[in-house]
């Protein structure tokens, strides 16, 4: 991802997994919110396919509306599974961070603070990393609820029969931001 930013000179990198699927509107709708120079990134909500039959990924229902810290200090997808109808799923904001499953970035400022962080390896906390480095650079991480799209969790990672280093990445992650004052509880934003 960081060698692909590279390659193009539009003010705005969108980074798309290919477990995506945007629903039309979505990238126009991304766009309009840049206008807010304070916003320097932003995130959608996304929702399981309609298509799904996995219970742990009810079709239809919210995948992410943004991403928040529990209790224990776990960052969290708050609201998985609710209707993506419910008006508390509707609701665009200013988030903790946003997953790097879709998110736009200023491309200045990606190229600012490094990019993702490799240390992270295959795909886990890098995209929490970048949300928190642009909000200590002061500036927002916003989900925008009226871009949507379909997100099949995961489906890369198990068509390829790989697995993620969620432990390991946790670690880094944490030993990182955990005494820096940007991972608090915050999962009561959401209710």
């Amino acid at each position: 991802s960081n060698e692909a930013a590279k390659m193009g000179h539009a003010p705005l990198v969108m980074f798309l997994g290919d477990d995506v699927e945007l629903k039309p509107g979505a990238v126009e709708q991304v766009v309009q919110n840049f206008k807010d120079e304070s916003i320097g990134i932003v995130g959608i909500k996304l929702l399981f396919p309609l298509t799904s039959t996995d219970k742990s990924r009810p079709a239809g229902r919210v995948q992410h509306i943004g991403m928040a810290v529990e209790i224990h200090g776990n960052p969290i997808h708050p609201l998985v599974g609710w209707s993506a109808d419910n008006p508390k799923c509707g609701i665009s904001q200013d988030v903790w961070a946003v997953t790097g499953a879709c998110f736009t970035i200023r491309r200045q400022l990606f190229n600012r603070l490094g990019g993702f962080d490799p240390i992270y390896g295959l795909g886990t906390h890098e995209d929490l990393d970048l949300c928190l480095k642009v909000r200590q650079n002061g500036q927002r991480v916003y989900l925008d609820a009226k871009a949507q799209g379909y997100h099949y969790v995961g489906a890369s990672a198990e068509k390829l029969k790989v697995s993620f280093p969620l432990q390991q990445n946790r670690s880094i992650f944490m030993s990182r931001w955990q005494n820096s004052g940007q991972v608090f509880w915050n999962e009561v934003d959401f209710w």
